[in-house]
């Protein structure tokens, strides 16, 4: 996903972007990340829902 942490942040700012929902919460670099992602819609213009999450466990230690 990323290289270094500069890439990482980059990436979550894009995703926060283009975010539906706003939850203010922002995963910090080292966390893991699950992303869920649906398929084409099928009419050919390539959208997709993505499900983002983080892993809150990894971040305790």
């Amino acid at each position: 996903m990323a290289g270094n942490e500069e890439e990482y942040e980059e990436f979550v700012d894009k995703v926060a972007e283009k975010s539906l929902w706003k939850t203010g919460d922002k995963p910090r670099y080292g966390g893991q990340i699950l992303m869920l992602s649906t398929c084409d819609n099928g009419r050919g213009d390539d959208w997709r829902i993505v499900v983002i999450g983080r892993n809150i466990m990894s971040e305790c230690v």
